[in-house]
């Protein structure tokens, strides 16, 4: 497993990032105009290069600089703090969730070899497609027959009816939950700004990947995997 998940954590490399960074740092203009490109390739919820771990350098960088006023320095600090959760090779922080009958379990309770946190919202049409994709995917469907992989569904928001309603739409092989009092949200354990939200987690709970909506990124993860 540590095979796999460091061949992953190495796509987030942020020593080109940091290099860039030297280079605009100390003039304001030019530390804005990079920091806004970099809002909307690594942080746009519609950006295919979203990547969080490439932002928190750039946060940094811009806490740190001097040129922001003192609400402008809060607003970057609590953004720091959501893309400092759930870190690739890290622990996933712990999720309590509810069943449809009432049980409650813990995310780092599941036993299997692999772990798919999907997030997701049933009034969501992206959901739906995503889905729909983890449903026909031969890879991820053959993991979860043969035990080696447990999807976590997890609707984080408040209408529980309208999640029991579009409850039997997802596979019966998964756990399909909700969070009970929306503690996720409430306590910012996970971002949460865009959904559906895939983290891949190993048997330790560790990150693999974080925050995708590309169900071909968690097959290609398995791929190489296999590969070694």
């Amino acid at each position: 497993m540590a095979l796999f998940s460091a061949s992953l954590v190495s796509v987030y490399d942020t020593l080109p990032i940091i290099s860039l960074l030297d280079s605009v740092r100390n003039t304001r203009a030019a530390l804005d105009e990079f920091s806004e490109l970099a809002r909307q390739v690594w942080i746009n919820p519609n950006s295919p290069l979203r990547n969080d771990e490439f932002f928190i350098p750039v946060l940094r960088t811009m806490i740190g600089s001097g040129f922001y006023d003192e609400a402008s320095v809060i607003r970057y600090k609590y953004q720091l703090g959501l893309l400092l959760q759930n870190r690739p090779g890290h622990r996933a922080n712990e999720i309590v969730y509810t069943e449809k009958d009432g049980t409650t379990g813990y995310l780092n309770s599941i036993q299997s070899e692999f772990t798919l946190l999907y997030f997701n919202n049933p009034g969501c049409e992206m959901c739906g497609q995503v889905s729909s994709d983890l449903k026909s995917s031969e890879i991820i469907s053959g993991l979860v027959e043969n035990g080696m992989l447990t999807v976590l569904s997890v609707y984080p928001d408040e209408d529980i009816g309208e999640w029991t309603r579009h409850y039997d739409e997802q596979p019966s092989s998964w756990i399909r939950c909700y969070d009970r009092g929306c503690r996720i949200r409430e306590k910012g354990l996970y971002n949460l700004e865009a959904i559906p939200s895939l983290y891949l987690l190993d048997r330790n709970k560790r990150v693999i990947l974080k925050d995708v909506s590309d169900v071909a990124q968690i097959e290609f993860a398995f791929v190489r995997f296999n590969g070694h």
